[in-house]
């Protein structure tokens, strides 16, 4: 196993021309400047979602496609929100990425909330609250799952 940078190729290149990396290389859709979000691969797009850039939690959602290498802002999402967070995470189960907890950004505790984003259309994302059945773990932030 090796780690390599990614590359992309310049808007204005020719095919043979040489490519840049993200650092250098503008793109239509800004690479996210954000930490503690999350990041699940599902049918090879990147789904990134939420963090923290400084100064507020964000709940946004980006793609990035590993066949096309570019970045897109997906804004055409059924469903209520979930709140913005950071600490967060995201497991992938079938077709939908469920998270859960996260710092909200106000109060001492995180977050004690479950979100499932059902990509079985990824055409038509969908977002919902998941009820809370049992014992939930509570307020969990900078924690770890896996599936």
């Amino acid at each position: 196993m090796q780690w390599s940078q990614v590359t992309v190729p310049s808007p204005s290149a020719s095919a043979s021309a040489s490519t840049s990396t993200f650092s250098s290389q503008p793109h239509p859709v800004p690479t996210p400047t954000i930490k503690n979000h999350s990041v699940t691969l599902y049918n090879n797009k990147l789904y990134v979602f939420g963090g923290y850039d400084g100064r507020k939690n964000h709940n946004s959602l980006r793609t990035f496609d590993c066949s096309t290498m570019e970045w897109s802002h997906v804004s055409d999402v059924g469903g209520r929100l979930p709140p913005g967070r950071n600490g967060h995470t995201a497991t992938l189960a079938g077709s939908s990425i469920i998270i859960i907890g996260g710092w909200l950004g106000s109060g001492p505790l995180a977050a004690d909330d479950c979100w499932s984003l059902d990509l079985h259309d990824p055409d038509c994302p969908h977002w919902s609250q998941l009820p809370a059945l049992g014992s939930p773990p509570g307020p969990c932030n900078m924690h770890s799952s896996d599936y």
